[in-house]
């Protein structure tokens, strides 16, 4: 049997770093899986569509940061017209789901908020989710963290370029 070759080891390489690639895409494709697992989940402990679950997400983002949150905000994240945004919050508000709350600072405003009792659904559906999320992303250290969220944002501008509209 012949020694390898440097052709050989650069081969061998390549194939390690193909296989890493595929590791890597699989474990993205898995978290993706999981999260569309829970979103649906939610949706259904909810009675919500996708995009509806788009706000109620948000607004509960924005509330736990002490962000006061206002159509306008919901507009530009949803990234519909304010009109599509308006029919989503009404529906959203029959449902229980959403308050709409003068604005203190301007009372011509109005601020958006999500019900006690969907703060509480949402916090029992994936309270033990974002506990565990937590303990792993305790185990990082601030420049870990910041690596991953770099690492991230560059997968989803990678996606992003995905197929072309049309």
């Amino acid at each position: 049997m012949s020694e390898p070759t440097a052709d050989d080891d650069r081969t061998r390489r390549e194939d390690e770093r193909i296989d890493e690639a595929i590791d890597v895409v699989a474990a993205l494709t898995r978290v993706e899986a999981a999260d569309a697992a829970l979103r649906s989940r939610l949706r259904a402990r909810l009675g919500v569509g996708g995009t509806d679950l788009v706000v109620l997400q948000f607004i509960a983002r924005a509330e736990a940061v002490g962000r006061a949150v206002r159509v306008k905000d919901l507009t530009q994240h949803v990234g519909m017209t304010s009109a599509a945004t308006s029919v989503i919050l009404e529906r959203l508000e029959a449902r229980g789901h959403v308050l709409r709350e003068v604005d203190p600072t301007d009372r011509r405003s109005k601020l958006i908020c999500l019900s006690d009792t969907t703060k509480t659904a949402m916090q029992e559906a994936v309270g033990e989710t974002q506990d565990a999320l937590r303990v792993v992303l305790d185990e990082l250290g601030p420049r870990d963290r910041k690596r991953l969220v770099g690492l991230l944002d560059r997968v989803v501008r990678a996606l992003e370029l995905g197929v072309p509209q049309g």
